[in-house]
Parts: C-alpha cells; structure tokens; sequence
C-alpha cells in the first residue's frame, strides 16, 4: 500500500495494534530502514505499558524530529547560524543521534 488515504489501507489500519510506515522520502536519503515514526504507531506507546520515562522519551523524540522537519529546509536556505536558538538545539541534538553509535542515549 502506498496511500495511506487509500479507504482499504485506513479499513486494515484500524483493526491493527501498530503500524510501521515505510518512507520513500526517507530512504531517498539513504537511511535504512527507512520507517518513519512520525507517521507509525502503537497502541502499547502509552505510560501504563512501557512507563513514564521511556513514554517521555518517545514523545520528546517524535517532538523534535517534527520541529526538524518543520525547520529543515529553512536551514538549508538561510544556513544554521540563522536559526533561533531552540531550532540550533534540536538540529544540533539530531545531529549528535545521527552520528552516535546507538548504543547510547544522548538525548
């Protein structure tokens, strides 16, 4: 499926615990895999399943992952040194997960 506006996709989609979308805007970027979290989710992403501190987590994740999105191309036009200050932060945070190793949080 690749409308997700497409009735039979939204008819599957509630009947469905999570669903994990694939993004080709994503993997244009060679990131692999190349799921996208801002569109996936889950039921089981709520305090009472995974506690507070991991749900916390996700949600500050997903928030700046958004707000990148949102300043992404301005930065690419205007440069880094033009961004406010919480727009600096969030690409610098981005930047330092992208070229971690995983195996630490950094956030």
């Amino acid at each position: 499926m690749d409308d997700l506006s497409d009735p039979s996709a939204v008819a599957v989609f509630n009947h469905l615990n999570s669903s994990l979308v694939l993004s080709r805007e994503i993997s244009a970027k060679n990131i692999f895999s190349a799921f996208d979290p801002l569109v996936s989710s889950s039921n089981n992403v709520n305090p009472e399943f995974i506690g507070q501190r991991h749900y916390n987590a996700i949600l500050e994740t997903k928030y700046i992952l958004q707000k990148y999105k949102e300043i992404e191309d301005v930065m690419l036009i205007l440069g880094f040194d033009e961004l406010d200050d919480e727009s600096k932060t969030i690409v610098k945070k981005l930047y330092n997960y992208k070229n971690s190793s995983h195996k630490i949080s950094i956030w």
